[in-house]
């Protein structure tokens, strides 16, 4: 086996800052992480996906109007090591 496939991902990463503009235009209230996909915040299932692969540190970047997506992380989370960047963008 090469060295390359013998190397493990230990770490993953979301990107999870959009503005939810068209969302927003839909009806959506909340946050775009938040947004309900088959009754699970879209976030929920991004975080199974590396649960399930066996990755516990992540890098979560949301913007600085989902503390909807904070609150639900902080409550639903505990199992994983967070590294939470809180950041708005033009």
């Amino acid at each position: 086996m090469s060295a390359t496939a013998e190397r493990r991902i230990c770490q993953g990463g979301i990107i999870a800052a959009g503005d939810g503009t068209r969302l927003r235009a839909d009806g959506c209230r909340s946050s775009k992480p938040m947004a309900a996909v088959g009754g699970r915040p879209l976030i929920a299932h991004s975080l199974e996906r590396f649960r399930a692969s066996g990755i516990r540190r992540l890098c979560v970047i949301i913007n600085e109007q989902s503390e909807d997506c904070r609150q639900w992380l902080a409550a639903n989370a505990g199992d994983l090591e967070l590294d939470l960047v809180v950041k708005s963008t033009p």
